[in-house]
């Protein structure tokens, strides 16, 4: 089993220069290239609580909030007998100029 995050994030949408953060997380038995998604089991929505400069911070800030999400779903599954692959979730974003920020940072 496998649990995966997918991101995105509403730039400038809210009054006072914020931004909104919305997830969804899906559990799957196929590879992260491949997925059919199933119903969601969990779904995030709230604003962010920094004003960011662009749509990519935003997009960063959505990732940081799913992930600080993914831990404890990680664990209660574990716990409830489904264990998931140790190599971590998948996580998916729209925006290209956020994925190749966190992806240089990783490196």
């Amino acid at each position: 089993m496998i649990l995966v995050l997918e991101t995105d994030a509403a730039y400038l949408v809210h009054p006072e220069a914020r931004s909104r953060a919305s997830g969804w997380f899906v559990l799957t038995n196929t590879p992260a290239t491949t997925i059919k998604i199933n119903a969601p089991i969990h779904v995030m929505c709230s604003p962010i609580k920094n004003v960011v400069a662009s749509a990519a911070e935003a997009e960063i800030a959505s990732i940081y909030l799913g992930c600080q999400r993914a831990c404890p779903l990680r664990t209660l599954l574990t716990e409830l007998g489904h264990p998931l692959p140790p190599d971590g979730t998948p996580i998916f974003t729209d925006n290209r100029t956020a994925k190749g920020i966190l992806t240089s940072l990783c490196r």
